[in-house]
């Protein structure tokens, strides 16, 4: 399948209704995107750990432990 899209001056994309269809995409399903050379490779986000990466981590944070990870998160929100 190929298809030929438009970037807006927003930077926003719509692919061809055919594309859409013979992957299965829906209005808000993910799209994970990666860069390979001078090009990307869109594929639809099968599940929520394939969206890994997608959130820059602070260089302080990376690598914690999931807990801990939360509790800062709760503390910083207020909630507990």
């Amino acid at each position: 399948m190929f298809g030929i899209a438009t970037v807006t001056s927003k930077g926003q994309v719509t692919l061809p209704s055919a594309l859409r269809r013979d992957l299965g995409i829906r209005q808000g399903d993910k799209l994970v995107l990666q860069v390979d050379g001078d090009r990307f490779i869109a594929r639809k986000a099968a599940g929520f750990l394939d969206l890994a990466g997608s959130v820059p981590v602070p260089p302080d944070r990376g690598g914690e432990p999931w807990s801990t990870v939360l509790e800062h998160a709760h503390a910083v929100r207020g909630s507990a």
